[in-house]
C-alpha cells in the first residue's frame, strides 16, 4: 500500500530522480565530450537508482512486489569507478578503457547479497546476524568511492597544470566546479562515516537523518549534470609537459624557437584570436608542442598562457592610451585584444601593471 502524501524531502528527492533522467539524456545527445558524457550520464543514473531504492523502501513496494529483490539494493560498488572514468575521459580525450578497467564493473555483484537474502527469506528478519552483517556490508562501497575520488582529484590537478601550457584562455575549462564537488563530497563522506559509526556502535540516531543523504544525492545530480551539459569540448594533450626532460635542446635552439614564437605574436598578431592554442603554433611554426613549451619555460621562464596574455595586455595598454579607441569600453578593448573573460582580464592586468584598467586609463588621460 502506497504511503501518501509525499513530504517536502521526498518531493525533492523524486525531483532529483527525474532530473537525472533528463540530464542523462541531454548529455548523451551532446556532441562535445561524448565518451566522458556517457560515463557522467551513467553516474547520474547510478545516483538516481540509489534514490529510487529509497522510495521502494519508503512506499513498501518490496512487500507488494517481491520480484523487485531481483535488482541490487544499490550500485555503490561501481559508482567510484564510473566517476573516475568520467574524469579520466574528460581530461584525456584519447582515453580508452582497458580490459582490466572494464572488469571493475563486475564489482556490481557485491551489491547483490542483501537483495538475494530478502529474495529468499522475504522481508521477515529470520537470521538477524546475517541480515545485520549484510545491512552493514553496503557501507564498504565507500572504500572504492573514496579511492576513486582521490584518483579523480589527482587527475584534475594534473590536467589543470597542463592547461597553461596549451591554451591562452582557460576559464571555462579549469574544471574547478568538478574539483570542488570532489572536495565537498569527500567531506560529506567523512561526516557520513562518523554518523554511521555513532549510529551502529554508540546510539541509534533518528532515521530521518537519511533524508539528508538523499537530498545531497539530488544536489549532486544537479551540480554534475548541469556542469557537464555546460562544458565545452575539451581537447588537450596530457603528455606535452610530462616528458620535457626527455627533449634535449641546446640554448641556441631555444633562442631560435623563441624568435619564431615572438615573430608569430608581433608580426602575425596571433594573440588577438581568443581561441589561440599551442596546436595553432605547431602548425604555423613547424614546432612540436613540447618544443614550444620547453622553449618558453627554459628561455623566458613562462608558460604558453602567460606568454600569449602578456602580448594581449600590451595590446590593451596601447589601445587604452590611443584616442582612436576612446569610444570603446575597456571590456570591448579587452575582447578585441583576445580576452574572453572580464574577470581574467582584470586579474591579469592588475598583476602585470599594478593598476586596474580604469586606473591605467585615467592616469594615461592626465
Amino acid at each position: 500500500m502506497e504511503k501518501l502524501p509525499l513530504n517536502i524531502y521526498e518531493i525533492l528527492i523524486l525531483f532529483g530522480i527525474f532530473q537525472a533522467l533528463v540530464l542523462g539524456i541531454t548529455l548523451l545527445l551532446k556532441k562535445e565530450n561524448r565518451q566522458a558524457n556517457l560515463f557522467l550520464a551513467l553516474f547520474l543514473l547510478e545516483l538516481a537508482y540509489a534514490s529510487f531504492i529509497f522510495f521502494i523502501l519508503v512506499f513498501g513496494w518490496y512487500n507488494d512486489y517481491p520480484w523487485l529483490h531481483l535488482f541490487p539494493y544499490g550500485l555503490g560498488f561501481i559508482m567510484g569507478p564510473t566517476f573516475y572514468y568520467y574524469t579520466k575521459s574528460l581530461t584525456a580525450p584519447t582515453f580508452k578503457l582497458s580490459l582490466k578497467q572494464k572488469l571493475i564493473f563486475l564489482l556490481i555483484i557485491l551489491d547483490y547479497p542483501h537483495s538475494i537474502y530478502h529474495l529468499i527469506y522475504g522481508r521477515n528478519i529470520l537470521h538477524l546476524e546475517i541480515h545485520s552483517f549484510l545491512d552493514r556490508f553496503g557501507a564498504f562501497a565507500l572504500i572504492p568511492v573514496i579511492i576513486y575520488l582521490y584518483f579523480s582529484y589527482k587527475t584534475i590537478l594534473e590536467y589543470q597544470k597542463g592547461l597553461v601550457h596549451q591554451l591562452s584562455n582557460i576559464d571555462r575549462l579549469t574544471l574547478k566546479w568538478l574539483k570542488n564537488f570532489i572536495l565537498i563530497c569527500s567531506l560529506l563522506i567523512l561526516l557520513f562515516v562518523i554518523y554511521t559509526f555513532i549510529n551502529i556502535f554508540i546510539i541509534n540516531l533518528d532515521s530521518r537523518q537519511e533524508y539528508v543523504l538523499y537530498l545531497f544525492t539530488t544536489i549532486a545530480i544537479l551540480w554534475l549534470g548541469f556542469g557537464g551539459v555546460r562544458l565545452p569540448q575539451i581537447a588537450i594533450s596530457n603528455n606535452i609537459i610530462s616528458n620535457n626532460k626527455e627533449v634535449n635542446i641546446g640554448s641556441d635552439r631555444w633562442e631560435e624557437h623563441i624568435k619564431l614564437l615572438k615573430l608569430a605574436m608581433e608580426r602575425d598578431k596571433l594573440y588577438l584570436f581568443p581561441d589561440l592554442n599551442v596546436r595553432v603554433l605547431e602548425e604555423s611554426l613547424g614546432l612540436t608542442a613540447k618544443e614550444i613549451s620547453l622553449a618558453l619555460n627554459k628561455g623566458l621562464g613562462q608558460n604558453f598562457y602567460e606568454f600569449v596574455n602578456n602580448y594581449r595586455i600590451e595590446e590593451v595598454k596601447k589601445r587604452l592610451i590611443d584616442h582612436k579607441y576612446a569610444h570603446l569600453s575597456i571590456l570591448g578593448i579587452a575582447q578585441d585584444s583576445g580576452f574572453n573573460s572580464k574577470a581574467t582580464f582584470n586579474r591579469i592586468f592588475k598583476e602585470t601593471t599594478g593598476l586596474t584598467p580604469n586606473e591605467f586609463r585615467t592616469q594615461a588621460a592626465q
